[in-house]
Formats: structure tokens, sequence, C-alpha cells
């Protein structure tokens, strides 16, 4: 098994159904394993799962543990060498998980790598950038995201601080190192501290 894509859900059923429907259409299934983490979902996105996506691993929390600690429960089915975790309201219209692992296996130095997020109007989203400093935080309330995003180019891969946890590539030998995501965070800045902890061994991170 290459890589292991797992999903967090939480009441998504429209969305997951289309991102799921996304992935199967572009990836190699013979090298490819999907695992969706459902985090207590009201709606009927695990009966959605059950009945039309059979091959999908499926693992339910009985209650909502936030996004760190339930993609740490679906690490612990993953049998990839690679995993990748993607939002359920994310649409793969292209072959850029296909980059991101050949970016990897190009440079074992290369611990993470992160995909461009785009609205569906084509706009970038904030996807990735450097780590938070006084003044950058004071740049970001000023001006919101667009701040974040002046003067970007996204031509190449380039090295960066860190990149979002919604389309974020990583070695399972590194995750499993630094006990993947740290729980204490139920949401945000969990994929920022987990790039920290892989920079600190030593690793760089691309976007």
């Amino acid at each position: 098994m290459q890589t292991s894509i797992i999903i967090l859900s939480y009441n998504t059923k429209d969305l997951l159904h289309k991102c799921l429907t996304g992935l199967l259409n572009h990836l190699p299934k013979e090298k490819t394993e999907v695992i969706v983490v459902d985090n207590a979902s009201k709606d009927e996105s695990v009966t959605m799962i059950k009945n039309e996506f059979p091959a999908v691993i499926l693992m339910e929390n009985s209650k909502n543990l936030g996004f760190g600690a339930g993609i740490n429960r679906g690490v612990e089915k993953a049998r990839g060498k690679y995993l990748l975790f993607l939002n359920s309201d994310a649409m793969v219209h292209d072959a850029s998980i296909e980059r991101m692992i050949e970016l990897l296996e190009s440079d074992e130095q290369i611990g993470v790598a992160g995909g461009l997020l785009k609205y569906p109007d084509g706009k970038v989203q904030r996807s990735y950038g450097a780590f938070y400093t006084l003044p950058s935080v004071c740049k970001m309330l000023l001006l919101g995201d667009k701040g974040e995003l002046w003067g970007r180019t996204e031509d190449k891969p380039k090295s960066v601080d860190w990149v979002s946890g919604g389309f974020m590539l990583i070695r399972k030998e590194i995750f499993d190192t630094i006990n993947g995501f740290d729980p204490y965070f139920f949401m945000y800045v969990e994929d920022m501290e987990l790039c920290y902890r892989v920079k600190q061994l030593g690793y760089t991170v691309y976007v």
C-alpha cells in the first residue's frame, strides 16, 4: 500500500459524497486506501458511505474528537507508506496527489507536502505560510488572508514553514515518530504545530 487517504467528516454528507467520488475517479485503487473517520455526525453520512462506498474503510467515533484526535484515530488503520489528510469538502480535479507523492519520493529530506487549496472560483486559499510572529499576526489581523497571500506565487514547489491539514501529505514513519497531531488542539493551528515538530526533526515542508 503506497498511500492512505484519511478524511475526517462531521455532518458533511453531500460534500463527502462528492469528495469520495472525485478521489475514486483519480487514484490507482491498487496503491491507495481511503479511510473516513466520522466524528459522530448527526446526518446520514455513515449510512451513505456504507451503501455507496463499500471499499472505503469507515471508523465511527461516539463523540466529536476534533480534527487532530480524529485524524490520529484514522491513522491507526492506515497501511500506507504515505498519509494524506484531506478535508471532506475538497474536490480533486487533477493529478495533484500523484505529484505530491513524486516530490516526496524525489527527496528523502522532504517530510511534508501540501497541495494548493482553491475556492470554486479558482482563487487560492490561505493553505500554507510562515510560522506566526508578532508582526505577522498584526498583519493578519489588519489585512486578513489578503495580507498573507500578497505577493505569493504558486508556479512551482517551494519550501514553507507549514501547510494546511486540509490537504497534507506526510511520511507515515515521521507521523509515527512525532506521535501524530497534538490532541489538545481541538481545531485550528494543529497543522502548523505538527509541521513545526517535523521541521525540528530536520525535515523540510513543501507546498
